[in-house]
Parts: structure tokens; C-alpha cells; sequence
């Protein structure tokens, strides 16, 4: 008898959030179709032209790779059991040999004869194959038909395959493009320039698959679809888990759903070009060398500083003091002397652009970036350097103005995102400093006072939006009419496009020194840092073009592998320093994982769930046989992993009833991570799309579209009625609809959004259960936060706290700033609260929560960077305590495959440092 073939699922760009997104999509996949490489700014992922559109297409276009790997891993479920794909071949006469998967885009380099190699390529075919073979200690590539040796394989995935040798059956081969090979040999002067980047096969017995599957999983190596060598074999990927009840072949040159489409090649190109893009950068952080060549300076023999700094920020005071005064070492100035071959005059030649300055040396000095990983303390290092430089600034101050029609302020300006974030500041200047400085803030109605406060202060401190504002005010803005002895951006990636109100206003401040603090100085884009280098005023590269053509388009570029990377490590040697957390030794994070197991009722609920929502696909696709319907897998999974957090409380999903757009819209957010932000349309600042969620942005719906940051809100309807019908402050159209406060909007929601409408009355939640019993079983006095994704799945938590009689408090994107300052506050003052409720995307944003040391995940992220800086906010500079990290995870479902796949992203993430070299060199850093 027969098995029935089973068969994967992977999300397209469709339908994500909802039916009336499906253009915005079909707008975004067009601009893949054409060149993904190169997507643009804006796009509108909402339900509607009045939400919020993502800034960044090519973060969506990650996230979209990121659901796809977990759709195409998962399928639909992983409810039976938690184990790998077992023998699903035909019992009678079944082929025997197979595909297990492709390692996409290794790196490999030419060996021999160049002559000979070209030679050797078949110019018929559009993509040459090689097999590969062990030659000596290497993995070599290796032409079929003549055994000419082509390239070696790079070390990263030699182990991978030294592991898979005793498989007798086990084949390996390799497929480039063939006008690729050429292009990157026509332009390599060596051979050791040629590099490029292969698509690795894997075959062998469907005997061995499990044995394979095992041995590459343990190895961090993770297969992928095959896009060739594939003609009339079976493809069996033993790292993928499939979803019993469709019936499709398994033979890949026959058509399977959305694999072999231009739009889904496209998009997996640039999930390939993301990927390499983050390795290239971790290695470049991992070559850095500025750190290495620092010394300490004694912050605590400075008497306004009442706190004794770390090693390493002594370490960072030597190198701010090296970019504010000097002088600059040689080996890390962009500057090198030459002398004239010619005239045998000497002059400086810049070590990036080749410009030539005859005369003394250009100054390097003038500020830069602080990139140190997030908790390392980088606000008190900044502090630390303007305590010990007052006597500079004041005397500074008093010379000569360097602008017309402006005062000098021997003030340091500090720029931050919110007045959330001022208080973090002032709470550390609270513990740290000296209370004769003078601070003042510029913001709110404060700004209005004489600006001779400005003169006279040792710190001022103003917003981000407050910037953006007052720039339509440059006349008689008391911003724009002071030259600053410093300014720094706190979270400075906010200004990295040069196109935004934001970026124009805060470069227009004078200031004699520029300083950049932020963890991710590159997210998305190399162009990122160079607007931060533009605000910097960093010679021969601020200019935009300058930047991309020598900076940008050389690192990109697959034919300069070698020397761009060099390049680019000497510029932030030059005027960065990053360093990571590891080297600090800070109290130990310890990760658990606590495995659930579903009640008889709980599982007999997620099955049928899970059969309710394969009905539903395949109705849906009956009825609309002409469009692939990506929305129903997205939403079938979401179903599935909200039974796996609620339990038998979760109240079936309702085919035709109304959506839970709440969820929707959580679930795709976090999909995006950190990166993903959102515009204000009115001061330009960038905030992150969680934001999105919030109800001072939610509740002022244009008809244009445009999007009003909560700081906008306000000073625009400072003067109005909050009954009264107001216009956008951008473009001046009327709202459609009132503007009513967070608790009109709270009474006015519909009863399906609350707990006890969203939820059956009686239920059972083994996951909630567990977590009763863990913060139960908390030692006295120990602080907690329970992360989740889902608001939703915080208010079953409040519940059953309030049930179990455990003082919490909450914060999440429902609530205002001042609310959850408040919140916060309470929860680390108040030892009678030991537990905080928070919505993963808050906590991952400007907060420190050190006061807590037992971290609870309640359940996996599509991106996991959202829930390590969720994490990373009280493992961080500061925490006395070990932190324990538990992650809840429901045995036999999706959430099984879908923390393995967290694991291969965040393997990619770690590429690069050296911790035990890093150990060594720096000492314990603390």
C-alpha cells in the first residue's frame, strides 16, 4: 500500500495583513520582479491608506524571506511528534535515491590555470555544474568531464561535509552561472581574487536522509530548496517538516506551489543578498582593531563624577578624547603622508577617496560614533567626557563665535527619541554625577524661555520631534542661533535618511564636536552610516555620492571581495568604536527551554484547528483557483500558535466572521523586528513600527494617509477642543473622523476586543499553567518580565495572575509614554510587584530593566533580534544578578521547527566575533 506523498507550503507576497493589502503587495512585487536589489522607499502594508506606511521595503523583503523559511520548514503544522521527516518514500518500488536540499550561496575560490579553467566552462550552458571532492586537507570543485580541479571551498562548510563522509551514498555537486564565473574572472588580476559564490547540492540514499539531516543540523548548516540538478530525482530535505493531508509530487521538475516563479526566485535572491550582506558586515566588526590599541583614562579623578567607570569605558574616554582633541594614530587616520614623484614635494593622500591635500595634515578631529552593543553604558561614557571637559567648553565658549548672528554655549546638546528616554538620562546623571552641573531641556513649552539659559547650562537636553519642529522656526529658534560646544544623537540611527526633515534639521546645528551613539549604526543599508558621516562633517566623505561610489558600491560588489571589506574596516576603525558585550563579563544569561506538552483537550483542540484551517485553504482555493492564497498559510499558522499559548480559552477561528486585525497587524510587525519603522509625515522622525500600534498614532486617521507622531499629535491639538474635528498639520486635509482621548477610544471599542469576548469564560492553558508555577516558584524577591508578541496573550496572563493573587504591572504599545514611565517606575520601586507584563516590540525599545533577572519568552519570534533586545534590556551594564531566560515551548506543534529556525538566523548574527581572543585581549572588562 501507498503513502501518501506529503508536501510544504512557503508564504509569497500576498494578502499578509489583509484583502485590501493585496495591491500594495502586488506593488511590491513588481519592483522585485524587476530588480529586488534595488527596492525603494514607502509602501503602504496596512488595511488601508490611512495606516502607516514601512519606510523600508528591503527590511519587508527580509521579513518576507524570514516567513518564507519558516513557512517552507514548517509547512502548516509539527503537531504529531517532535521529529525529523522519517522515510515518506512509496512502499512499493519507491526511488531509493535522492535530493536532500541545496546550501545556497558558499563562497569559493579559483584554483590553477586561469586560461585553463575558462577553457574548461561550457559557454552552451546558462549554469556549469561541478562535482566536489576532497583534494588534501580541502573540498575541492572539480570540472566532470576532464577532473580539472575549479575552486576550493572556503572553511566555514568544510566541517559540514567532513561529517557526511562515512554516508557511502552521499554525492556533493555545485552550479554557478556561467556568465557570473566569467564576469568575476575577467576582472580578478590573481587567482586568489577570483571569488564567487556557488549553489552547493547534497544527494544521496533515502536511507541515510535522517543521518544527514542530523549531522548538517549539527554543523549550523541548513538546506534549502534546489534550484537545479534536479532533473527526475526526488527531493527530500531532512531538515523540513511537512503537512500531512495535500497530495502533490515530490519529482521537482514537475510544478509545486510558488517554487519555480520568477517573483518567489526574486525573493529569495534578496534573502541570499541580505544574508551575505550581514556576514560581510559581522566579519568587518570582527576585524576591527581600534578597540585593541586603547588605553585607559582615569574618569573617577574627575570630581564630577561620582561613579568609578568600567575598564572599557575608560577605554572609551581615550578614544572620544582622541576625536574631540587628538592626536590621531597613524595607523587609523584616513590620511597618509606621500611624497611627489615628481617635484619631490610631500603631501597627504586620503587612504579612501585618493584625494590629494598639499599643505599641513587635515584635522580628523571633531566627534564620531560610539557603536558599543546595547548595556554597555555608553550614556555614561558620554557623561564622563563632558564632566571632564568643562573647563574646555567654557573657555571654548568664550572666544570668538565661529557663525554669524550666533552665541556660543559651552552646553553639551543630547538629542533623544523621547521624554521616555530623558528620564532614562536623567536617572543616570542622578546616580552618577555631581549636582552642581547646570541641565536644562528644550521641549515643550520650556523652549520658549530666554535662550541665554542655553548659554550657561553644562547639558541640555531636547527631542528628536522637537528638532524636526523647530526647524520650520530657524528665525527665532533658540536651536538654530547657538553654536553647541557638542551635540549627540542618542540612538542616532534615527537620522539615517538624508531625505528626511529630521536629518536636514538636526545637521543644521552648529556644533563644534558631533557625536553618533547607537548599537546599529548599520541596519539595513550601508548608506545608513553615511548619513550618520554627513551629520559628522567627516572630511572628503559626507558627501552622499562620494560615499556610495566609494564606499558603498565597492563593498557590494562581488568582484572586490578583498580589498572593499579592508576599506570599509579602516573608516570605522577610523572614527567608530564598537566593541561586544561578551567582553564586559557580565552576569551569565542562562537559557532554558521549557518544554510543554498539550492536554488530551488542548491537543484534540490545535488538531482540530488545525483541520478547520486546512478546510479553509482548500475552499478558499476552490473559489479562487487563479490566485495562490499566501494569507490563509500566514493566517492558519497564527491560529495554530495562539491554541499553543491559550489553549482550550481560544475560541475557534470564524471562516467568514471578522478578523482579529489587532493580531494581524502584532504578528507582521514583529515578523519585521527592529528594523522595521515608520515616518512621521509632519517633523520626519522615525520611529519604530511598533509604534504603529500605539494609540496616539492610531487614533488621528487621515484621508490622505499621512502619519502624525505622538509629539505632532499633541502641539498641533494643543489649541483645539478634543471633541472638535481637526486637519492634518502636514498637508492640512480635514481627519475623517474625531479625535478622542486613549479612554473614549478604550469605551468605544467593540466588545470583540476585550479579554472576556476575545476568550471562552472556562478553558485550559497548559502554557499559563507552567508559567503560574515557574513565577510561583520564584525565590523571594526575584523581578520578572514575561515577554509575548500578543497583547491578546498578556491579557490571559493578567487574568490568571490576578486569579493566583500576584501583584503585575503591564506595559505595551497600547499605552502612552507617560503610562508606562509610570508602570515602569512602579515595578522596579515597589518590591511588592514582582512581576511586568510586556509586549516584546516595547521592551525592545530605549528601556532599562535591570532591575529584573528572570525573563520569561512565552513564544518564539519570526525575528528573533526582538526578543535578544528584548533581552539584552536587563542583561546589560548595571545587572548584579544572573539572568535566567525561559522560553516556553509546546511540544508537536509549529513552535518545535519554528525555534530552529530562530537558530539559523541568529547563527548569522554571531559570525564574526571571537569571544575567547576578544576575552583575552581586553582583560574581564569589568
Amino acid at each position: 500500500m501507498e503513502e501518501a506523498s506529503k508536501t510544504t507550503y512557503r508564504i509569497g507576497p500576498h494578502e499578509i495583513l489583509t484583502d485590501s493589502s493585496i495591491s500594495a503587495f502586488s506593488r511590491w512585487e513588481d519592483i522585485c520582479e524587476n530588480d529586488p536589489s534595488a527596492l525603494p522607499i514607502a509602501s503602504e502594508v496596512f488595511d488601508s491608506p490611512n495606516e502607516r506606511p514601512i519606510t523600508e521595503l528591503a527590511v519587508l523583503g527580509q521579513a518576507w524571506s524570514q516567513m518564507e523559511d519558516w513557512a517552507t520548514s514548517c509547512g502548516l503544522q509539527y503537531h504529531a511528534v517532535a521529529e525529523m521527516v522519517e522515510d515518506e518514500t512509496r512502499e512499493a518500488g519507491g526511488v531509493q535515491f535522492c535530493c536532500y536540499g541545496m546550501i545556497c550561496q558558499t563562497e569559493v575560490k579559483l584554483v590553477g590555470n586561469m586560461l585553463a579553467l575558462m577553457n574548461e566552462i561550457d559557454n552552451g550552458q546558462e549554469t556549469q555544474s561541478f562535482n566536489v571532492t576532497q583534494h588534501e586537507a580541502y573540498f575541492m570543485l572539480m570540472f566532470p568531464r576532464s577532473n580539472l580541479l575549479f575552486a576550493q571551498i572556503n572553511q566555514a562548510l568544510s566541517p559540514a561535509l567532513t561529517s557526511l563522509k562515512d554516508l557511502g551514498s552521499v554525492e556533493v555537486k555545485a552550479f554557478a552561472n556561467t556568465r557570473h564565473i566569467r564576469s568575476v574572472s575577467s576582472k580578478a588580476n590573481t587567482l586568489g581574487q577570483a571569488k564567487l559564490r556557488v549553489d552547493v547540492n547534497i544527494y544521496g540514499s533515502v536511507a541515510d536522509a535522517k543521518a544527514v539531516g542530523a549531522r548538517l543540523s549539527a554543523s549550523k548548516m541548513f538546506l534549502q530548496d534546489p534550484e537545479y540538478g534536479m532533473d527526475n530525482i526526488e527531493y527530500m530535505n531532512p531538515q523540513l517538516i511537512h503537512f500531512p493531508g495535500f497530495e502533490e509530487p515530490t519529482v521537482v521538475d514537475k510544478p509545486r506551489m510558488d517554487f519555480d516563479t520568477q517573483k518567489n526566485k526574486d525573493l529569495r535572491r534578496v534573502r541570499d543578498q541580505r544574508e551575505l550582506f550581514d556576514q560581510r558586515l559581522s566579519q568587518i566588526y570582527s576585524d576591527l582593531q581600534r578597540y585593541r590599541k586603547l588605553k585607559r583614562i582615569e574618569g573617577a579623578k574627575n570630581y564630577k563624577l561620582l561613579t568609578n567607570l568600567y575598564p572599557h569605558q575608560e577605554e572609551a574616554l581615550n578614544f572620544m578624547e582622541q576625536r574631540e582633541f587628538g592626536p590621531m594614530p597613524d595607523e587609523f587616520s584616513l590620511w597618509t603622508p606621500e611624497t611627489s614623484s615628481y617635484t619631490k614635494t610631500p603631501f597627504y593622500r586620503h587612504k579612501l577617496t585618493g584625494v590629494e591635500h598639499h599643505g599641513e595634515k587635515p584635522s580628523e578631529c571633531g566627534g564620531g560614533i560610539l557603536a558599543d552593543e546595547t548595556g554597555m553604558g555608553k550614556s555614561l561614557s558620554i557623561l564622563a567626557l563632558i564632566t571632564s571637559t568643562l573647563q574646555q567648553a567654557a573657555q571654548w565658549s568664550k572666544d570668538e563665535a565661529g557663525a554669524s548672528r550666533t552665541s556660543r554655549s559651552k552646553a553639551t546638546l543630547i538629542m533623544v527619541p523621547s521624554t521616555l528616554i530623558m528620564n532614562s538620562w536623567f536617572n543616570e546623571i542622578e546616580k552618577h554625577l555631581d549636582k552642581s552641573l547646570r541641565i536644562t531641556r528644550y521641549y515643550g513649552k520650556e523652549r520658549n524661555v530666554d535662550p541665554q539659559i542655553y548659554l550657561d547650562s553644562d547639558l541640555v537636553f531636547t527631542t528628536y520631534h522637537t528638532v524636526a519642529a523647530s526647524h520650520k522656526e530657524t528665525d527665532s529658534s533658540a536651536l538654530f542661533h547657538i553654536e553647541w560646544f557638542r551635540i549627540v544623537l542618542d540612538e542616532a540611527h534615527l537620522i539615517k535618511r538624508q531625505e528626511t526633515t529630521l536629518f536636514r534639521a538636526a545637521s543644521q546645528i552648529l556644533a563644534n564636536f558631533r557625536w553618533c551613539l547607537t548599537a546599529t549604526p548599520i541596519q539595513n543599508r550601508l548608506e545608513e552610516l553615511g548619513s550618520l558621516i554627513a551629520f559628522l562633517r567627516i572630511d572628503q566623505l559626507e558627501n552622499k555620492n562620494i560615499f556610495r561610489n566609494k564606499i558603498v558600491a565597492p563593498f557590494l560588489s562581488d568582484t572586490d571581495m578583498e580589498v572593499a571589506p579592508r576599506q570599509f574596516t579602516l573608516l570605522l576603525d577610523a572614527i567608530c568604536l564598537r566593541r561586544p558585550k561578551h567582553m564586559l563579563n557580565l552576569p551569565q544569561i542562562k537559557e532554558l527551554p521549557r518544554y510543554i506538552e498539550l492536554s488530551e483537550e488542548e491537543r484534540h483542540r490545535y488538531d482540530k484547528t488545525l483541520e478547520d484551517m486546512t478546510h479553509w485553504i482548500k475552499e478558499k482555493a476552490s473559489r479562487h483557483a487563479d490566485r495562490q492564497d499566501h494569507f490563509g498559510i500566514f493566517q492558519a499558522q497564527l491560529q495554530l500558535r495562539l491554541v499553543c499559548n491559550h489553549g482550550t480559552f481560544q475560541k475557534a477561528f470564524r471562516r467568514y466572521g471578522r478578523r482579529d486585525r489587532r493580531l494581524e497587524r502584532e504578528e507582521f510587525l514583529y515578523a519585521l523586528g527592529r528594523s522595521a519603522n515608520v515616518d512621521c509625515s509632519s517633523c520626519g522622525i522615525t520611529m519604530p513600527a511598533f509604534d504603529a500600534l500605539e494609540p496616539e498614532i492610531r487614533r488621528f486617521d487621515h484621508d490622505c494617509g499621512h502619519v502624525i507622531c505622538q509629539d505632532c499629535f499633541q502641539f498641533q491639538n494643543a489649541s483645539h477642543d478634543s471633541t472638535s474635528a481637526t486637519s492634518c498639520s502636514f498637508c492640512y486635509r480635514a481627519a475623517n473622523r474625531r479625535v478622542v482621548s486613549a479612554a473614549q477610544e478604550c469605551q468605544n471599542t467593540s466588545r470583540e476586543d476585550e479579554p472576556d469576548a476575545y476568550f471562552h469564560r472556562v478553558g485550559f492553558s497548559s502554557k499559563m499553567d507552567a508559567l503560574m508555577k515557574d513565577l510561583e516558584g520564584s525565590p523571594a524577591g526575584t523581578k520578572s518580565i514575561v515577554f509575548s508578541c500578543w497583547t491578546r496573550t498578556l491579557d490571559l496572563v493578567s487574568q490568571h495572575l490576578k486569579h493566583k493573587n500576584i501583584p503585575h504591572q503591564r506595559i505595551d504599545g497600547r499605552q502612552t509614554l507617560t503610562e508606562r514611565q509610570r508602570n515602569m517606575d512602579q515595578f522596579i520601586s515597589d518590591g511588592g510587584i514582582p512581576v511586568l507584563l510586556m509586549s516584546t516590540g516595547v521592551g525592545a525599545f530605549g528601556l532599562n530593566l535591570t532591575a529584573a533577572n528572570h525573563v520569561y519568552i512565552l513564544e518564539p519570534q519570526w525575528n528573533p533580534s526582538v526578543e535578544s533586545q528584548a533581552v539584552g534590556r536587563v542583561a546589560r551594564l548595571g545587572q548584579k544578578k544572573d539572568v535566567l531566560v525561559t522560553r516556553y515551548l509546546v511540544r508537536g506543534t509549529v513552535e518545535i521547527q519554528m525555534h530552529a529556525q530562530q537558530l539559523h538566523k541568529t547563527k548569522l548574527a554571531e559570525i564574526g566575533w571571537d569571544a575567547r581572543q576578544v576575552d583575552d585581549d581586553m582583560g574581564t572588562g569589568a
